[in-house]
Order: C-alpha cells, then structure tokens, then sequence
C-alpha cells in the first residue's frame, strides 16, 4: 500500500465509524439494591457506545415488574443527548426517546424507584432501539426486605348502612380498607382497630386482621337514638386512617297497643278481665313505657283486681278505682307484654274504654287502643222444641243433615224469659256424650250468629239452613252472649241425638258358599242350579251405608252403631218360587264400623231361599229415648229393603234307622239274609236338609226349594260294593225303579224314601257276594251333599270314602229255578220237585237259606202233551208252590187210565216277576225259564223200569 492510501484511509476513518459499529447492551444499576418496603433505590441505566458511532434515535420503553414503582418523585434524568425522560410518580413505566450518543461515549437514565411489597425483584431486560442496533438490557436485582406500612391518607373508612334502627340489634358495617403509600392494599394480617367518639355503640369485633385485599369489618350497634362517628388505627403500623365513617341510629318504631275485655259481654254484677297487650315490633329494646287508662263512668275495677304485669316497671290498679296505669316499663325487642285486672259494673250499658298514648324513652308514642265492655241483664238461655216451655221442654232426635228447627230462649236471673233481651247470641253444637260444665263441651258445630230482635220476645226461632251433617248420639246447644267474648254460656237443659236418616248401599255378599267375603253379590232368586248360592248357617258378609238426609245425601262417617245393632229384620220378598212365604231367622253377627260404613262378616241365616232384608239401629238415639221422641224418630231404618239370596241347605244328612229290606219283591221275604241277583230289594232311608249348625232347614221343601229330586237315581249317585273281595259293584245297579219313589220333601226332611233297586246278574254267574254295601252320595242342583265327616262307604275302591253306607251289610246271589222230570201211574196224582239253587262260585247248590220263594201255579205253563194225554186231563193240583230251605214240589192230578202219555211243564218267571231264577237251559245264555217233563203210565211205577234216565236242570 502506498503512502498516498494509506493516509486516506486513515482520514477516512477519522470522519466516520466504521459500518459494522453498533450500540452495546445497556446496563443496569441499583443504588442501593437492597430497601425496605416503601424506600426509594435509584436505577441507573448506562447506555454504551463503543466502538464508536453515532447511533441516533435510542429509545427504550420499560414497564417494572408487578408491585414496582417509580417513587412519587422519581427525579427521572438522562445525560444522553437531546433524549426525553418519562416517569410518573408511583407509575409503573419508564421511558426514553430521541435521544442520541456520540462515539465511544456513554450516557446515563436515572430514576428514584420504590416497593411496597416484600419480595426479589429482576429489574431490566427491555429492548433499546436506535439508529444503530436495538440492543436488550441487561438486569439488576432489587431486593425488597419488609412490606410497606399503611398510608393515613391513602387508608379508608366507610359504613353502610349509613341509618340504622337503634334497636341494639340491627348492624351497620364498618369497613377499613389500608392501602400503603403505593396505593395498593396492605397485606392481609394486620391489626385494625374501631373507635368512636362520643357515642354509646356496641363494635363488634374488638379488634379486627385484615383479609388478602387488605380489609377489615366492624359490625356496630346501638340501643340509642344518636350519630356516631367512627375512626380506624392500623395498629401493626401504628397508623391512624385520616378518613373517618359516620352511622345514624334512629329512633325505634312505635309499640302496639291492643286492648280487649273478655268477655266482651257480662251481666249486671259479672266481671271482665281488662287486658292491655303492648308489643315492641323493634329489635331493641323500649323503656320507660307508661300510660294511664283511666276507666268510663260506671266500670270500676273489681274488689279483687286481680291485677297482673308483665310489662316490668310498675302497675296500680286499686279495687274499686277507675284506672289501671304503668310507669316505667321495659320490653325486649320483639316481644309482647300484658297487664290485666279484672272489672265490672253494677249498670248495663256499653263501656268505650281508652288507653291514651304509651310512651317510651327511646320510641315514638304508640296509638291509644280502645274497646267496649256490654253489660246486660241476661243471665242464660235454654234451647227447646218450637213451643215447648221455656224451662221444661225437650229437643227430640234431629236427622243430620236436615234443618234443626229449635227455640232459642233468653232467661234472665229468675229463670224467667228475658222478653226485652236483644242483640246477637252465639250458637253452636257440643258433643255432650262425655258430660261436664257446659263451657268445656267439645265444639261440633258452629251455628249462625242468632239476632234476638224486639218482635222475639225474648224467644228466638233458630234460623233456615242450621244443621249438622254428621251423626252424634248427644248434642246440646251451646248459646254465647255476646258473640265475640262470651260473659253468659248456657248450654240447652235437654240432650238430643243428631241421627242418619237412614241405612243405603245394603249388601250381602260372600268370597264362596261358606264364608263372609266380597267376591259374589248375595242377591239370586233364581231357580235351584243357577246364581250364587250360599250355605246357611254359613257366615256372610253384609254391609251398609249411613246417609244424613241432606238434599246431596252424604255419609256419616261418625256413626258406629252399639253392640247388636242395628237389627237385621228379613220378610217374604216376593212371589218367586224361592221366596218362602215365612222366612228363617237371619243373625246379624257382630258389627264394625269405619267412616260410617257398617260390616258384619259373621252374619248367618238358618234356612233356604231368598228373603228381603232391612236394617234398623234402635239404640243410636237413645239419648232421646225418655223425653216423648217416638220410635219412628228415634229409629235409623233401611232406605229400602234389599232381596238377599239365595241359600242352600250346608248339608244334607242321613236319619238314624236307614236299613236295607232284602227281596221286597216277596214280602215274605223281609228277613232274607240275601236277595238274588235281579232281584228288588228296598233301601229305606230319610234324608235332612240342615245348616252350617245342625238344625234342619224347613223351607227346604217342596218342589222347587226342595231341590233334591227324590224319584231320580242320579239325585242320590247310589254304589255298591262288596267288601268281602272288595269287588265295586256300582255298575251293575239296576236303578229303573227309582221312578217310583213318592217321599216329597217337607220342613227340610225328605219323609220315608223307599228307594227300590237291585244288582244286575252278569252274564254269566258270579259271586256269591256275601258282604255287600250300598251307599249314597245325595247332591242337589246347588251342589248340596253330605259332609265330609258322614262318608263311610267306599264304593269306588279307591281309598277314601265317597259315600254313606244305607242300612247293614247284606248278601246277592246268582240263583235259578231247577225242575225235576216226573213218572207215574195215570191213575194217582203225580209229584213234581222243583227247587232254588244259587252260585256257589264253583257249581249250584241248593239255597238252603231260601224258604219264602213262591210260583203261581197259574204261572206254569202245560204244554207239548204226548200219545193220549191231553189238553185239561192233568192240572196242577197247588194253587202255590212254596219252597222251604229252597227245595219245593207241585202236584199233577191223575189223567186217567186211558190217557197215558207226557207234558212239558214251564214257568213263566218273568210273567212271575222271578225272572232272577232264569237259567241257561239248553241255550247260551243266563236268561231261559227251566222246563222238566211229566209222564203218565208209560214206563210201569218203578225206575227199574227204565234203560236210560234223564233230568233237566
């Protein structure tokens, strides 16, 4: 490089910085870096540049971390050139502009800053702009050692309310705020105290910490009618708050006054008790209350006042003076006192009585009260029947529900009728069924207010529309005068009974046949096998209604009736077949009642059929029995009578005596120890319809509500068996003659039933059956049948009796006819055996036990005769063949030497009626009649006569 370029680069570098100069990062100082809450620290801000340049336009602007301020004289100044400084006091920013520095120089900000707050704080780091680089500054640490105390000036005081009552009791609160000199508030924990000036507060609490927003709350009151100013001290910093907070307390609210007589009416001579009630509608409390009260000619108090305070201070009333007074008394916030005595008067008239004003020390004056005291000459009353003496008359039963139509009577000492009384009278209804003083009767009923007028004389009609909807056994009136407070309360001298007018909804009812429930409505007259039917002497349910006679009929739910009430009385209901012209008796059983509805679950009736039932009680309003009320008033009857039906015998039973009559078709035959198979026998028996008790049910007769049909077999379900094997033999009955029964029932008894049936032969022989039963199961259409406890037959064979065994245990056999072939001479009558066997079960044998059966001869039929016999030349001799020990002969006479020759004999056993003697003779079946031949002189008189014999069985 030459020397000419070297110098002008020399020179140029003198004139100009170079391009690559820029302005440092700034620093930061703290003079002192460590103060206390509300010390000031100077921040130095040193601005740098080197190397040198120019750099213009250098500009910061620093806002401080939160709770950091400038002071409230920052003193804020810069060294650099032409740059402007901006710092409010107590404001949280700096700022710097325009400004411009020189080569290799530096320059200075400075500025006073503060802190309230105890705490470390990082002061720089903002950005620096200028014309040559935008450096960022660097930091300095402020260290804050204690927190500011409050500032007088900038502490506050306030109350709101600013008005309160002066009742010791209503709050106005105080609220200290302490804010230090930053203006921001003091820390929560400091101690701030209240106090007053002149002033008879109550602050509350004594002493106070302040919360996080650095407040503290004072409730004050006052029982005194003044304005109190208050002032704060934060005590931790012995700091008295400049600011100061005022609260008026005002007067209390006037008391209430309320003055009665009770009873607002006496007679001549009665006392009243006077009662001054002041009440303190305030929250504080009233002092110094007095008033005077000073009584209108002619009330005086009493010679025993009776005088009572409970007003504190003190309270005169002299006996026989004219005034009651208190002075100097006190009430509680809130609350109510009395004072009473006890006045009267020797005039009737009415007495305007005045308290004149009650006043107080700390309250405005309260309104005099007034009342009025009547004095009458009336002494009682008594209520009758409209017409009856005054004295002596009676009030008979009343309907609930319907207009009470009464005499009122005002009586005066005499006990005479007080024809001047007028004026309003209370009248009410009292239940007088416990007894006791007229006055202490428990209320029924209020009544309208009864106005006595001149025209009444003293007796006063009770008025339209009075009445008393429910049912009570014992009433009596209850009359007041006057209406508002009673001095006269008579109660009528009579008792009466405020009834139903009468029984509705009557129902019968069961859950089945035999118990009270509500499943099936009791009310069929229909014939036997149809409808609800129920078992007499069966309990059933039956229930009622009682209705008031209002013009909208309602319940009384009151009414309960007494014990066997009310009576259940049943008639004839009707023409129906079912309906017996003199019905049974019905027991009502035991009622209940609830909300006026009546029940009896154990309500029975001893017969059959159907009946209408009513309901009366006789015993409800019997208060009312002896005063002359009849019957028909006193009585609660039915609205209307209710058919209640139909009933069924419980059970049917068997009569002692039942027995079982063997072969009745031959009445020889009565002691027969059996009856041959086929062969009628009889069963007599008697059968009775009973209720649930035992007794017979005599409407169960006829043929309608005698319902068992005595001439039909199914009626009876007949069986039999065997009980040697056992072998049931219910099949083989042969019930055809059924038909002919002709007992009828009557007065629950069936009469003699002779029921004639026999068992069937099979179709082959069988048995013997030696111990044969036969029973019964009766059942009607209704489902009548024997009980349980009477089956002891079982026919079935099945393990449990079914049904009742009739008469003893008897035998049936298989039995037949055997003819046996005869030969004689034609000149002598000519023998013929016959004889009765039975089935033995192996083989026939002859029945020695059969010694009364018998065949017409007219019955024998004589046919197929051989060589000369004839038609008419040989008869049976017998106009009856009889057997004993089941063997029998029959005579032929002689024909004649000439008339040799043979007939054929045959019964007719069905002609006969013994068609259970048939036989299999020569056929395939069991139902042939026997047949034996009778020859006359053809083989000699001896048997030896003979090559080959033979007899047909």
């Amino acid at each position: 490089m030459n020397l000419l370029r070297s110098a002008t680069f020399a020179i140029a570098a003198l004139l100009a910085a170079p391009a690559w100069a820029t302005l440092q990062a700034p620093t930061i100082a703290l003079g002192p870096a460590s103060i206390a809450g509300g010390a000031s620290s100077t921040l130095t801000i040193t601005l740098d540049n080197s190397p040198p340049g120019n750099p213009s336009n250098i500009a910061f602007n620093f806002t401080y971390p939160a709770n950091v301020f400038n002071a409230a004289t920052p003193a804020a100044s810069t060294t650099c050139t032409g740059g402007t400084v901006t710092a409010t006091g107590l404001g949280n920013t700096l700022s710097l502009s325009g400004a411009s520095l020189s080569g290799n120089n530096t320059c200075t900000v400075t500025v006073s800053i503060t802190s309230c707050n105890q705490a470390s704080y990082s002061i720089g780091g903002f950005n620096v702009t200028s014309s040559s680089g935008n450096p960022t500054a660097g930091t300095a640490t402020l260290q804050v050692t204690s927190n500011s105390p409050a500032d007088a000036a900038l502490s506050s005081v306030s109350a709101s309310p600013g008005s309160v009552p002066a009742d010791g009791a209503t709050p106005s609160t105080v609220t200290v705020t302490g804010r230090n000199f930053c203006g921001t508030t003091i820390p929560s924990g400091r101690a701030v105290s209240l106090s007053q000036g002149t002033g008879n507060s109550a602050i509350t609490p004594a002493s106070a910490t302040t919360n996080a927003s650095g407040v503290a709350t004072f409730d004050v009151t006052n029982s005194f009618a003044e304005t109190v100013t208050y002032a704060a001290t934060v005590t931790t910093d012995s700091v008295t708050v400049t600011q100061t907070a005022a609260v008026t307390f005002t007067a209390l609210n006037a008391p209430t006054v309320i003055k009665t007589f009770s009873p607002g009416t006496i007679s001549v001579g009665g006392t009243s008790t006077l009662t001054v009630t002041i009440t303190n509608l305030n929250n504080g409390t009233l002092t110094g209350l007095t008033f005077t009260d000073t009584y209108p000619a002619g009330l005086l108090n009493a010679a025993a006042p009776g005088l009572s305070n409970t007003c504190a201070g003190t309270a005169t009333a002299a006996a026989g003076g004219n005034q009651l007074a208190l002075t100097g008394g006190l009430l509680s916030g809130m609350t109510s006192c009395e004072l009473s005595v006890s006045v009267t008067s020797s005039s009737a008239g009415s007495y305007l009585n005045s308290t004149g004003l009650v006043i107080s020390n700390n309250a405005l004056a309260g309104a005099a009260a007034n009342a009025t005291l009547i004095v009458i000459a009336v002494s009682s009353f008594n209520v009758v029947e409209p017409g009856a003496n005054e004295l002596t008359g009676r009030i008979f039963t009343k309907i609930a529900g319907q207009d009470i139509a009464v005499d009122i009577v005002a009586l005066d000492a005499g006990n005479n009728v007080a024809s001047a009384f007028t004026g309003d009278v209370g009248v009410a209804l009292v239940d007088n069924s416990g007894g006791g003083a007229c006055a202490a009767l428990a209320l029924v009923k209020t009544l309208a207010t009864q106005t006595f007028v001149p025209a009444d004389n003293g007796r006063h009609a009770l008025s339209a529309g009075q009445f008393e909807a429910n049912a009570y056994r014992n009433l009596r009136f209850r009359v007041t005068y006057p209406v508002g407070a009673p001095t006269v309360t008579a109660c009528s001298s009579d008792a009466f009974a405020n009834r139903p007018l009468q029984f509705v909804s009557l129902l019968a009812r069961d859950a089945d046949r035999t118990s009270a429930g509500t499943t099936r409505l009791l009310d069929n007259t229909a014939s036997p096998g149809t409808g609800n039917v129920h078992n007499a002497g069966r309990p059933f349910r039956i229930d009622a209604t009682a209705h008031n006679g209002a013009g909208a009929p309602a319940t009384t739910t009151l009414y309960a009736p007494d014990a066997g009430q009310p009576v259940a009385s049943v008639t004839q209901c009707g023409v129906a077949a079912v309906c017996p012209a003199a019905p049974g008796t019905l027991t009502a059983g035991a009622w209940s009642a609830a909300a006026g509805v009546i029940t009896t679950t154990t309500a029975t009736y001893g017969d059959v059929g159907a009946f209408n039932l009513t309901l009366e009680d006789r015993t409800f309003a019997s208060v009312d029995a002896g005063d002359g009320t009849p019957t028909s008033e006193r009585y609660v009857p039915s609205a209307a009578a209710v058919t209640v039906g139909r009933f069924v015998p419980d059970h049917f039973t068997l009569q002692a005596g039942a027995s079982i009559t063997p072969r009745s078709d031959i009445a020889a035959c009565a002691a027969s120890a059996f009856t041959y198979l086929g062969e009628r026998m009889d069963l007599a028996f008697t059968l009775t319809a009973r209720e649930a008790g035992g007794a017979a049910t005599p409407a169960y007769a006829g043929a309608t509500l005698g319902a068992l049909v005595l001439n039909d077999a199914a009626s009876f379900q007949f069986g039999a068996i065997d009980m040697a094997a056992p072998t049931p033999l219910s099949g083989r009955l042969d019930l055809a003659m059924i038909p002919a029964i002709t007992a009828t029932w009557a007065a629950g008894a069936s009469g003699a039933i002779v029921a004639p049936l026999a068992l069937q032969r099979a179709a082959a022989p069988d048995g013997p059956y030696a111990d044969l039963r036969i029973g019964i199961a009766p059942a009607d259409p209704d489902g009548v049948v024997l009980r349980p406890s009477d089956l002891d037959l079982d026919a079935d064979d099945s393990g449990s009796a079914e049904r009742i065994q009739v008469g003893a245990a008897t035998q049936a056999r298989f039995g037949r006819l055997a003819l046996q072939n005869a030969y004689g001479s034609a000149t002598v009558a000519l023998p013929m055996p016959l004889a009765v066997q039975y089935w033995d079960g192996a083989q026939f044998q002859r029945n020695g036990d059969d010694s009364c059966t018998t065949l017409a001869a007219a019955g024998i039929g004589l046919s197929g005769y051989t060589l000369n016999l004839g038609p008419g030349e040989t008869a049976i001799v017998e106009a009856t063949i009889a057997f004993a020990s089941g063997g029998g002969g029959l005579t032929l006479s002689p024909p004649g030497a000439a008339n040799n020759g043979s007939v054929l004999l045959t019964p007719d056993l069905a002609a006969a009626g013994r068609s259970y003697l048939r036989g299999r003779w020569g056929g395939a079946t069991w139902n042939q009649d026997p047949s034996a031949s009778a020859a006359f002189g053809l083989y000699g008189s001896q048997p030896k006569n003979f090559i080959f014999f033979r007899e047909n069985y």
